[in-house]
């Protein structure tokens, strides 16, 4: 473990001092669970805010070697799934996710994508616009598992202080998927809570506010549906 926060502190020094003449501003890192590959993201001076997009991203596997890293599409974040039989890059300003086997080959590109998680190892969840979309990563075959009404609701909080903001993430806790929407009335703040069974495609808990964490939250047991969904 130490020998893993090393190599990751000299590769971030190392692309901090080539930002001196290459016009990098910062870098950032991801390490799958396993420890034996990281990503580095290299940020350019002009896209320093969040959702700007990384001058490049590259994928390292352990022991580092620095001549033998496998450029992927840039992309704002990488997620590992579970047994790390894939990965996938979201690429958040221009709405694409790519997807890859664990030597770095992409295996396939989502178009018009938000909100990506794993599932199950081979299985994921994505947002378009309204849509909660599952897919297959081995055939590529999607399929609907929610739709909310796009007129009422939108994943971007039209409240945000600087104009609509990013979807917040999905959790998966027993009962189902749970995320939060919002609606497009300017006059009802805060957004729902929704929990979905995905096997059987339909709406578990619908409450007003924010019940993301357990803590606080009602379990979603069947039934527990109010505001008129």
């Amino acid at each position: 473990m130490k020998k893993l926060f090393f190599l990751i502190g000299y590769l971030l020094l190392s692309s901090f001092s080539k930002g001196q003449t290459l016009a990098y501003s910062n870098s950032s890192v991801f390490v799958n669970r396993n420890h034996d590959q990281i990503i580095i993201n290299d940020y350019h001076l002009s896209t320093e805010d969040y959702c700007g997009l990384p001058k490049k991203s590259v994928l390292y596997n352990m022991p580092l070697d620095c001549e033998k890293g496998i450029v992927l599409n840039p992309s704002n974040n990488f997620s590992w799934s579970g047994s790390l039989t894939f990965f996938y890059g979201e690429d958040i300003p221009n709405k694409h996710v790519f997807i890859y086997n664990k030597t770095g080959l992409l295996l396939k590109q989502i178009d018009n994508a938000e909100l990506f998680i794993f599932l199950y190892d081979n299985y994921s969840l994505f947002v378009r616009e309204t849509k909660i979309i599952g897919i297959n990563l081995e055939t590529g075959k999607e399929d609907l598992i929610y739709e909310f009404d796009k007129v009422k609701y939108t994943f971007h909080n039209p409240l945000a202080e600087d104009g609509p903001g990013l979807p917040g993430k999905f959790n998966f806790y027993w009962g189902g998927i749970r995320g939060k929407i919002f609606s497009t009335d300017n006059r009802i703040e805060n957004g729902f809570t929704f929990v979905i069974d995905p096997q059987k495609k339909e709406l578990l808990f619908w409450l007003q506010g924010d019940f993301s964490n357990l803590q606080n939250v009602p379990q979603p047991v069947k039934g527990i549906i109010k505001n008129d969904k």
